[in-house]
């Protein structure tokens, strides 16, 4: 089971896989300026319209104040050996007692906080031909043994440290790391019963061999 982070990247860096590394990192640098551009214009137009609140802390907020309309109070005093339970609450019952609900919401969920989350812009790529030349130049040359191989490349999810096995044994042959296929005849790793090095010496039918 891997975490909310690692889903996340390998969610939004999927369409990032198998480029080259300029075409990986101006595909992430973009995809992550959008992604600031939206949620910054949601915020302005949220504070435009004199909202305080994320619809997200607003809607658990509205829900559970739904919910506790309906809830019963048991006071039971152990001193006084009393016990007692109320009738249900009165949805004013903070305004009967001069008590702002909303004080008890934490200022993150705040659209004020969220418009500030977002500010940052990030500065424009400058062109190539802007670019101040190194110190140092050095040539290159690509490892003729890192070459792909012919073929659409197999694209498959990121691995993170959560995929680890550490020193668990894997118990399945089909997946990576995992172990051995183990032979039927001779209880060997590393073949299976038709490709057994012994397979004309031990009897399949019941019989005894010779």
């Amino acid at each position: 089971m891997t975490t909310n982070v690692s889903e996340c990247f390998n969610g939004v860096l999927k369409g990032a896989r198998s480029l080259p590394i300029t075409a990986m990192v101006k595909y992430t640098w973009f995809k992550l300026n959008s992604y600031f551009d939206d949620r910054r214009n949601k915020s302005i137009a949220q504070l435009n319209s004199r909202q305080k609140w994320t619809k997200y802390a607003l809607d658990i907020f509205m829900r559970n104040k739904a919910k506790a309309e309906h809830h019963r109070v048991t006071r039971l005093s152990a001193q006084q050996q009393s016990y007692q339970v109320d009738t249900p609450h009165n949805p004013g019952i903070c305004i009967r007692y001069r008590h702002d609900a909303e004080q008890y919401i934490d200022p993150c969920y705040s659209v004020d906080a969220l418009f500030r989350s977002y500010a940052p812009i990030f500065p424009a790529l400058k062109d190539r031909l802007s670019w101040s030349d190194p110190e140092e130049t050095r040539r290159v040359l690509p490892n003729p043994r890192l070459i792909r191989a012919k073929g659409r490349p197999v694209s498959t999810r990121i691995r993170n440290e959560m995929d680890e096995g550490g020193n668990r044994p894997r118990t399945t042959p089909w997946k990576e790391g995992g172990r051995k296929v183990q032979c039927g005849l001779c209880d060997q790793e590393g073949h299976n019963r038709r490709t057994c090095p012994k397979r004309n010496e031990v009897p399949t039918s019941g019989g005894v061999a010779d």
